[in-house]
């Protein structure tokens, strides 16, 4: 049975993980922004509601400003280790 981690140094097999988290969730982004969208549009005046749309998206940002930096603050840290 072949290996199918292909990373040799701990730098590729970071850099292959954070590319993986990447890959998945912009595609779960794009979809958690419809599901805030609908909320955002269906509250009807609900308060409740409508700060949940709200905290959804602003937390979706917050996460996507940390998996686009991720890998500058992965890079970082490796560099500060050698």
């Amino acid at each position: 049975m072949e290996n199918p981690i292909t990373a040799t140094s701990l730098d590729l097999l970071i850099t292959n993980f954070i590319d993986l988290l990447r890959t998945i969730s912009f595609p779960l982004g794009i979809v958690i922004v419809i599901i805030a969208a609908y909320l955002f549009v269906t509250s009807a005046g609900n308060e409740e509601q409508l700060k949940t749309a709200k905290r959804t998206i602003l937390y979706l940002f917050i996460g996507f400003l940390f998996i686009i930096l991720a890998k500058a603050i992965a890079e970082i840290i490796l560099n500060w280790f050698k």
